[in-house]
């Protein structure tokens, strides 16, 4: 399983698509877009900002996304930490363009994308999923009928 541990202002200032009038519209703009990806998915997000819960923002966990505030330290710091305590860093993606947090990320063996690859694969998924034919429960149970057939005659074919 992958985890995305997500510079959270780093996407914001980095995106128009994430712009709003007060910084608190911009996060839940993120928070939407990652969401929508969340529930289509295996992963897991972390998405990290500076700043303490409760008096920045009360949203902390969703299926899939955690949310974390860095209390006493920077944003940056918080992400080092959770990469450094991860067992297994070939699972992480690190999703930022600070040059320091990219460069600490790779000496710990992590993945990288930058916001704008991370967006454009998020997005990648969507369209794939958008391109997936609907059936309807009709459709569906002519289709496992017809695939038990096939089965049927390929068991009895061959000594069933």
């Amino acid at each position: 399983m992958l985890y995305f541990i997500i510079d959270g202002y780093n996407l914001i200032k980095r995106n128009h698509k994430f712009d709003g009038d007060t910084l608190p519209k911009s996060r839940r703009k993120v928070l939407l877009f990652i969401r929508r990806y969340a529930d289509l998915r295996k992963e897991r997000f972390i998405v990290v900002f500076d700043g303490k819960e409760g008096v920045v923002y009360s949203h902390t966990e969703n299926e899939g996304i955690k949310v974390k505030f860095s209390q006493a330290e920077t944003a940056d710091d918080y992400i080092k930490k959770i990469v450094s305590r991860h067992r297994h860093s070939n699972q992480l993606v690190v999703v930022s363009d600070d040059k320091d947090i990219v460069k600490f990320a790779r000496r710990k063996r992590a993945r990288i994308f930058s916001t704008r690859k991370f967006i454009l694969e998020m997005e990648k998924k969507d369209r794939a999923e958008k391109e997936l034919p609907e059936i309807n429960l009709k459709e569906a149970n002519q289709i496992t009928e017809e695939l038990q057939r096939i089965l049927e005659r390929k068991y009895n074919r061959y000594g069933g």
